[in-house]
């Protein structure tokens, strides 16, 4: 059965836009990700969109089963509100990650998470850098500002910021519903892979 590991998706958002909405809540306190087994440096984010309403809290659950809500944060942050709004499917957590230059992300796995099991989880670069190496199963995948990638988070995945600025992605999970289908034929010219697992 093919499984699809990444998909950059025909979607683009505006990098003036990204930037400057990053830029406004640079202030705001960046909590660190809570499994610091996998990471060296600094890797943290802040919360859009998650099952408590709290900022800080950067935990992303599967979305079947759990009820999420908007947290503070998306009220000051109109363009990501707008790029919410684009998304017509269901929307679990959504979150600004934010790995600092020299951070390292160890290979992991996500289990569970990928199209095939109705769960998707979309990367779109807030701020990046050419040093930025995001490896998917073994395979180096080079994500632009602006672009929105599918990545199946349940294949080993692993990232090293061996540039000299922040990586910031805003990292959402949606359910996979007839629009998303629709967003994955689109972008592979053909029939999108079997969901063998739909919740939604």
């Amino acid at each position: 059965m093919e499984h699809v590991s990444a998909l950059k998706l025909n979607l683009k958002y505006d990098a003036v836009q990204l930037k400057h909405e990053l830029h406004s809540v640079l202030g705001w306190g960046w909590q660190a990700h809570g499994n610091k087994s996998i990471y060296t440096g600094r890797w943290s984010g802040l919360a859009l969109r998650n099952t408590t309403g709290e900022v800080n809290n950067i935990d992303a659950p599967l979305i079947y089963g759990n009820y999420f809500v908007n947290t503070p944060l998306l009220a000051h942050c109109p363009y990501f509100q707008t790029l919410l709004d684009g998304l017509h499917c269901p929307i679990g957590s959504a979150r600004l990650l934010r790995l600092n230059a020299g951070a390292i992300i160890d290979e992991h796995v996500d289990g569970g998470l990928c199209y095939e099991f109705g769960e998707a989880r979309l990367h779109i670069p807030v701020a990046t850098n050419p040093q930025l190496e995001f490896v998917l199963n073994k395979n180096r995948i080079v994500m632009a500002v602006g672009e929105c990638w599918y990545i199946n988070a349940n294949m080993p995945h692993a990232v090293a910021n061996r540039g000299t600025t922040d990586r910031v992605h805003l990292v959402i999970d949606v359910g996979v519903n007839q629009w998303v289908q629709s967003r994955f034929e689109s972008a592979l010219g053909r029939e999108a892979p079997v969901i063998i697992q739909r919740h939604f």
